[in-house]
């Protein structure tokens, strides 16, 4: 499984499990975003179990779930609030770390554009 870091507090992987938590854990990360909806495959590990796997090793779990293609502004908004209120760094990860990453950008790209727009007025 391989960690691809998009900036210095937030990086992006495929699907994990319970067990890989303490590794992360050991890596530095303090907080995992999970953002696969629960049942979206028979293989997946329940957010529950990720969340006690995070809870037993000192790291914070959260949620953005949503399925390919699927993303909305709630999602990048909750990414957002996540990125200001947590303990950084993060890892966010998904069924292959593509949704992980889109979601990243576009926070970035509506950071932009939000930030242009203000120097505009």
């Amino acid at each position: 499984m391989e960690i691809h870091t998009l900036s210095q507090h937030y990086s992006v992987t495929s699907q994990i499990h319970p067990h890989d938590v303490e590794r992360f854990a050991k890596l530095g990360f303090k907080t995992i975003i999970n953002n696969r909806p629960e049942g979206e495959s028979e293989d997946q590990p329940l957010g529950a179990d990720l969340a006690e796997a995070c809870r037993t090793h000192g790291v914070t779990y959260e949620e953005i779930p949503f399925a390919p293609n699927g993303m909305t502004m709630a999602h990048i908004e909750s990414l957002r609030t996540i990125m200001l209120e947590t303990t950084l760094p993060v890892l966010a990860f998904c069924k292959t770390g593509g949704r992980a990453s889109m979601l990243w950008n576009s926070m970035q790209e509506h950071l932009a554009s939000n930030q242009a727009e203000g120097e505009d007025a």
